[in-house]
Order: C-alpha cells, then structure tokens, then sequence
C-alpha cells in the first residue's frame, strides 16, 4: 500500500485519457499523476494539450522559493488619508497597500488561451514549504497572492512515489484529497502506441516487445545509477537511429551498440540489448520490402530464431509507416496493396506461430496512421484480404 498510496495504477496512456477526459467534460478540479522517473509524464501532458488545441504551462516547484510562486511584493498608492498625530496636530499620508507581482511562468488567457494544462511537476520532491504554496492554486480559490488562475486551466499535480527513484518528500492526504489521483506503471503495449509513431529505432521496439520487463528497470534496494525507462530507451533511440544513418542504414557493429546502450539504459541491460542487436544481420532476417511487395509468402519461420521475426515485424511497420505517411486522407492504391501483402504475411507466419502472427496484427492495427486502420475496415480491403479479418476476429481477445 505504501508504494501505490492507495492510489490506482494505470498505464500513462490511461492516465493521459483521463485526463482528456475531464477537461472535455469541463472538470477543472486537480489530477495528481504520480510514477517512476523517466515514464514520460510531463511529455505526455504536453503532447496532449497540443493535440487538443490548448494552451500549456509549467512549474517545477523544485526549483521555485515562496517568493517565485505569490511574485516580489511592491507597495501601491492608491490615495491619502488624514491622520491625528501624538500632538493632535492633522497630518495627510498616502494610502498603501502590498501588492504581489505575478510569475510569468503562470497562465495568462490572454497569452496562452482560456483552455488549459498547468503542470505542477515535482510536487513529491519540493519542500513542505513550496508544496503549501502549491496547495492555494489548488484549493477552491485557485490564486496566489493577487494572481487568480483562469477558470478553465486544469492544475496536474506530477511527482514520483516513495520507491520510484526520484527525490519522495512526501505529501500529505490534505494535498491527495484535493482532487483525483493515478499511479502511473509500466506498459510495453501502451508505450509502443507512442514509440512507433514516434520513430523509435525498430530495434529496440522489438527489444522491449520480446522483453517488456525490460522498459523500466529499477530496484529501490539497489544503490540509483543509470537506469533503463521510457526516457532512457527514447534517448537511446536517437543515438542509434543518427549513427545507422550515417552507416546508410547498415547495422552497427556490437561494441559500438554495446557501448552506446550501456551510456543510455545501464550496463546490464545494455550488453543484453547489444546481444539482440546483432540479429540485426542475421541471414534468416527477411527483407521488410520483399513482405510489403508480396515476395515473402510461404517461407517457413519456424525455425527462424524469435529475435529475428520481432526484428522483421518492426521493420515492416517502419516501412509501412513511411510509406502511407505520405497519403493525407486516403491510402494510394499502391499502398494498400502494400498493406495488404503484409497483412496477409502476417496470417502466414501467423498459422505457423500465433504468437508471431497476433505481435504482427496487433502492433500493425494500433501504430499506423488514420487512413490504415480506415482502410482495414473498409469492404474493399474485406474483398482484399478476407483472411486477416477472420484471423483478427478468431484473436480478437489478444489483438486489441
């Protein structure tokens, strides 16, 4: 109870859908999301107030004083008044009072809009202090000294919890009360629906398929040191990616992905990674372009090694990716004949392993664009492929 503080724990797509969620319903009272470092919650929240078209903002309360959250204190005339001094003599003096410049990190309608996110980041790491200071943006009146928040910003209260890594100062149920709560966990299929898109390097997406285990490595009794996470992986991703373009596209050899690893995700799990790596160029790796060209139907897998066919599931998505990316509202011909030469590769290695076949289906179904999964719904892909839609439908359990 103590590591989850009786919160419930959703995978950060959930909880970035919640989020949604409230501020579609017009539900403007505070979410705390809290989970392990480097689970991309701050990301997550930006990402989404861009996609809704709203405005954004930011405190890290971290690195704030009392003083940066009400603003510098000024004193305002704003009239005069007589006053009987000890003689009796009467005498005039202006009239004054303390007045508090705002921060300009807080929202402000007219530069930011009158919908939006203010994300309170680090709220478990600050001091008491700083998270008392917190609590009057958070409370009913939602103002700091003579700053007042606009009505339609959402305050998102973001920290990590007592045994996730980070700097835990604690928080009090004062604070937890003040609105709803999420615990933020691990979740390979949830991360790959932002990876894929995203152009995480193929590999390490097949990585983590084949070892989901592996997307946040961190154990609290161990001393902290780098350490496997979303961020990390991310990171990672951008390194290998510049380094295989610069090799026109060709694998890296192992020690320079071994080392590359161990910087980004720890030595452990780094020398583990490079290992998978090097599947890269195995000869049993079947040419993404020779399945999205219908060229590859009928070879036996079987005894192909699993690497090898994670590898080829997400170099085929990469290619699907950057080909129908280019279709603005609706999948060329050309395209959906590619799509439809993958999909049916995948029934084919799907009847020799279902496993390999519903990683396929799935992955495929969830990380291409709009026009994709438009087009696998439509009476002409039916007419197309019939035997995707009868294997999706027979392992619709797993594949959504």
């Amino acid at each position: 109870m103590a590591e989850t503080l009786n919160m419930i724990e959703l995978s950060m797509e959930e909880a970035i859908n919640a989020v949604r969620e409230e501020l579609e319903d017009d539900i403007y009272t505070p979410l705390f999301i809290l989970g392990r470092m480097g689970m991309g919650k701050t990301a997550g929240l930006k990402e989404l107030a861009h996609k809704m078209g709203i405005g954004y903002c930011e405190l890290r309360l971290v690195n704030m004083t009392e003083t940066d959250m009400l603003g510098i204190p000024t004193i305002t005339t704003y009239g005069q008044e007589k006053m009987v001094g000890p003689d009796g003599k009467e005498y005039t003096q202006d009239k004054s009072r303390t007045t508090y410049a705002s921060n300009n990190l807080l929202p402000m309608v007219e530069r930011d809009g009158e919908v939006g996110i203010l994300a309170i980041d680090e709220i478990t790491s600050c001091s008491d202090v700083m998270r008392a200071a917190a609590y009057q943006l958070l409370d009913a009146q939602r103002s700091l000294g003579n700053y007042h928040l606009p009505p339609k910003w959402k305050c998102i209260g973001l920290g990590n919890g007592p045994d996730d890594g980070g700097v835990f100062n604690g928080g009090e149920s004062a604070l937890w009360t003040r609105g709803g709560c999420i615990r933020v966990t691990p979740n390979v299929e949830a991360w790959k629906d932002y990876a894929i898109p995203a152009g995480v390097n193929p590999t390490i997406v097949a990585y983590l398929t084949m070892n989901p285990d592996k997307l946040h490595v961190y154990d609290p009794d161990e001393m902290d040191g780098a350490t496997a996470c979303p961020r990390s992986w991310e990171n990672l991703s951008i390194k290998l990616n510049k380094r295989e373009s610069r090799n026109n596209g060709r694998p890296l050899p192992r020690e320079a992905v071994s080392t590359y690893a161990s910087m980004y995700v720890g030595r452990l799990v780094g020398s583990t990674f490079a290992g998978f790596y090097q599947y890269k160029a195995s000869d049993q790796l079947i040419n993404p372009r020779d399945i999205v060209d219908g060229k590859a139907l009928g070879k036996d897998i079987r005894q192909s090694d699993p690497e090898v066919i994670y590898i080829t599931i997400q170099n085929v998505i990469g290619v699907l990716r950057d080909e129908t990316s280019k279709d603005d509202y609706e999948l060329s011909d050309s395209n959906k004949k590619k799509l439809v030469n993958t999909c049916k590769w995948c029934i084919d290695i799907g009847r020799q392993r279902t496993d390999y076949g519903i990683i396929a289906c799935r992955d495929i179904i969830k990380s291409l664009g709009s026009s994709v999964k438009e087009f696998i719904i439509s009476k002409e892909f039916r007419e197309m492929c019939p035997e995707f839609l009868k294997f999706a439908h027979e392992k619709s359990n797993v594949i959504s």
